[in-house]
């Protein structure tokens, strides 16, 4: 019955798309910002000198605000009341959290983060607003000095490359100043939808009692909430 009535509703919306006639465009834009994050759940695992595992710190951490940036290029069908289109986004920050009290140390890393957003608009004579989602992929860069919670030694630093699986939601508006060029705002909000684990993988001596043996440790991040507040300029070309 469910599917009966959407497909009922959805009758007035796709006759008046096919009714109108559609012009396409092209889409680029640059932007910058700045990102900041609700507290995010992390835990740090690591081996003992003796080999076993311990999982600890459970909770949530506050991560620094950054400065972010992008990229986006796509395109654009347009009716008289509707757009609708989709675009290759990168976007950019750094998400760094202080992990353990009384340290300065701060684990995360900068993020580059392609995605795929599907994007919905209204279009009017000088304005379009706009709004809608889809899925990315957080790459975190990370500079990662994993702790050992019984001695309290330190592992020598890891750097590496993380990734997860995430998603976007978006909205916006855009000011047309011309046919091909326009200014924009637009709040974009990213989170995780598989957990993103940096690591180090450093093994020390075996037969150290002091904490300087394996630690193979790692810290997750089981979320992200990253909220980017932004401002670009866009350029358009085609129909």
């Amino acid at each position: 019955m469910t599917k009966i009535w959407s497909c009922i509703l959805m009758l007035p919306l796709m006759s008046a798309l096919s009714a109108a006639p559609a012009a396409a465009e092209g889409l680029f834009d640059l932007f910058l910002g700045g990102a900041t994050f609700a507290p995010v759940s992390m835990k740090q695992s690591y081996l003992d000198p003796a080999k076993i595992r311990h999982d600890g710190l459970y909770g949530n951490k506050n991560i620094n605000a950054s400065v972010a940036g992008g990229l986006r290029l796509g395109g654009i069908h347009k009716w008289k009341r509707l757009s609708l289109g989709g675009a290759f986004v990168m976007d950019m920050y750094e998400a760094k959290a202080k992990f353990r009290a009384g340290t300065t140390a701060e684990q995360g890393g900068f993020v580059m983060q392609p995605g795929a957003d599907l994007i919905i608009g209204i279009p009017l004579k000088f304005i379009r607003l706009y709004g809608g989602a889809g899925l990315c992929v957080p790459l975190m860069f990370y500079n990662y000095t994993g702790q050992d919670k019984i001695s309290g030694t330190t592992s020598p630093n890891s750097i590496g490359t993380s990734g997860a699986l995430g998603y976007n939601t978006f909205l916006g508006f855009r000011w047309l100043i011309t046919n091909r060029f326009n200014i924009f705002l637009e709040d974009r909000f990213t989170n995780l939808l598989t957990p993103l684990v940096i690591k180090n993988s450093a093994i020390g001596n075996s037969a150290s009692s002091q904490g300087a043996g394996y630690y193979n440790s790692s810290i997750t991040f089981k979320s992200l909430n990253s909220n980017r507040i932004i401002a670009g300029v866009g350029f358009a070309w085609g129909d």
